[in-house]
């Protein structure tokens, strides 16, 4: 969430800038889409360019992930999803 909040919180170039370098890996393949797919929301949001290795992030979209939420996950409705998200699944 912090990740996110930063990301919005900024503008052009620093926010491109914020998103330039890969990040560590989480040691989770989805976690790590998911943080690519985050940081492709927030530059798209603004038409900024897209740093090769979110572009380059694998996804499997025939086996859709979305990370647990709680022992009462709430059904995701996928017309709410943006693109950035469902490409990265």
């Amino acid at each position: 969430m912090q990740l996110a909040d930063n990301l919005e919180a900024e503008r052009g170039a620093t926010r491109v800038g914020l998103t330039l370098a890969q990040p560590a890996s989480t040691g989770s393949a989805e976690w790590d889409t998911a943080i690519a797919a985050l940081c492709e929301y927030r530059l798209n949001a603004d038409a900024l360019p897209v740093p090769d290795w979110i572009n380059g992030r694998p996804g499997n979209s025939s086996a859709p992930w979305s990370p647990p939420s709680s022992d009462y996950d709430i059904p995701i409705d996928i017309g709410r999803v943006p693109a950035e998200f469902l490409a990265a699944s």
